[in-house]
């Protein structure tokens, strides 16, 4: 299996949202905390993991600068599932998932949970609202069926 930068972007991005969402929580606790000892503690690993955000943001930055994704035509080919054809049509538009929730209005986690196959059953019209987004075929991006580029169309300054 060969593992791209893009699924490493992924796994990072989805890493970090819920690494966000314990900083929350550790925030809270801190604040309600009335022990020192408790407090420092969680004062202690906030730090650390404000520092282990700083890096994973600074990975995916790196790999999303180090080289443009141009997948290959087999690779579009054989994603056999709408999660495998979502992260690459992802890859493929240079957004994050982060950029592509907040384009069409939901939560990164949304998106994250598209992109790993936890949600099933996407219906038509967030699919309609997807491919838009990503510039890509529905049908593909559906259902596997066609190109992944939806033809262009030609106009009379186009040249043949």
């Amino acid at each position: 299996m060969v593992i791209c930068n893009v699924e490493i972007k992924d796994t990072i991005e989805t890493i970090t949202a819920e690494i966000r969402e314990s900083m929350t929580l550790l925030e809270m606790a801190y604040s309600e905390s009335e022990d020192e000892k408790i407090s420092a503690v969680i004062s202690c690993v906030m730090r650390s993991t404000s520092s282990s955000l700083r890096k994973a943001d600074g990975l995916v930055n790196t790999l999303l600068t180090t080289k443009e994704y141009a997948p290959s035509k087999t690779e579009i080919n054989t994603q056999t599932s709408f999660a495998a054809r979502l992260r690459l049509a992802l890859a493929h538009s240079g957004m994050t998932q982060a950029d592509l929730a907040k384009q069409i209005g939901v939560s990164q986690s949304t998106i994250s949970a598209l992109a790993t196959g936890r949600v099933k059953g996407v219906g038509i019209g967030r699919g309609a609202v997807l491919s838009e987004a990503l510039g890509v075929n529905l049908r593909w991006l559906m259902l596997g069926e066609g190109e992944m580029q939806p033809a262009k169309n030609l106009t009379q300054n186009d040249e043949v």
